[in-house]
């Protein structure tokens, strides 16, 4: 990005061209802000309501979570810095402390944005049903609908599949002669988890496009509140 800055009085180009200068790194911190604030709540939600059912816009928020520039460090670096993590994700260097409180699970978005195999932390893993409503509305699972909960009820049983490829669990729905044996949980020994979400593409190029103009406006600002 080049700035040019021209006035009649060549002592007042080269004041204005100084103030200039020392607001830079102001207006560096700021833009780039600003630009991450309107990418992480306006194209990349519409992306990600897009790619996933959008059940709890707080939870959109802990998972893109923004880690704003800090202005000492981009005046000492002569760089600004953001980021956008999940809520409980180290911070970068160059970014202001985030403050506190309760944050919700995020950390299996992961796989998602990378893909792999998600493997169990005992002999199984329990894969839900897509009929079974096991999550709550941010995507974590119910207390009374987890496999260990469903087994402990006595309502819970566990069927090999017809195909020999794992089993299934159950839970009985009603009660006596009318209950009804309704699928919960596919057991498995692994899981494909399918790269199905790539953030970056749309920051990358949202950035490049709408940085440069918060940029011009905010040392505009800043050179007009600047004391000569």
């Amino acid at each position: 990005m080049k700035i040019n800055i021209k006035a009649d009085n060549k002592q007042l180009e080269a004041r204005l061209r100084d103030v200039a200068l020392k607001q830079i790194p102001f207006a560096m911190s700021k833009s780039l802000n600003k630009t991450t604030k309107y990418i992480r709540d306006t194209p990349l939600k519409r992306y990600y309501a897009k790619t996933f059912k959008m059940r709890d816009k707080a939870f959109y928020n802990q998972v893109h979570s923004i880690a704003y520039s800090s202005l000492p460090f981009t005046k000492q670096q002569g760089i600004a810095v953001t980021q956008i993590k999940q809520r409980k994700a180290p911070q970068v260097v160059g970014t202001k402390p985030q403050p506190g409180g309760r944050t919700a699970y995020t950390g299996f978005m992961s796989r998602h944005v990378t893909g792999g195999v998600k493997l169990p932390k005992g002999s199984k893993l329990a894969i839900p049903v897509r009929s079974a409503k096991t999550k709550t509305m941010t995507g974590k699972t119910r207390k009374a609908m987890s496999p260990a909960a469903i087994m402990h009820s006595g309502r819970g049983v566990i069927l090999a599949n017809d195909n020999s490829l794992g089993s299934t669990m159950y839970r009985k729905m009603g009660r006596g002669k009318n209950a009804k044996l309704k699928p919960i949980y596919t057991l498995s020994t692994s899981a494909r988890i399918e790269k199905v979400y790539d953030p970056m593409p749309i920051v990358k190029q949202r950035t490049r496009f709408v940085f440069p103009y918060n940029f011009k406006v905010a040392l505009a600002q800043a050179i007009k509140t600047a004391r000569f």
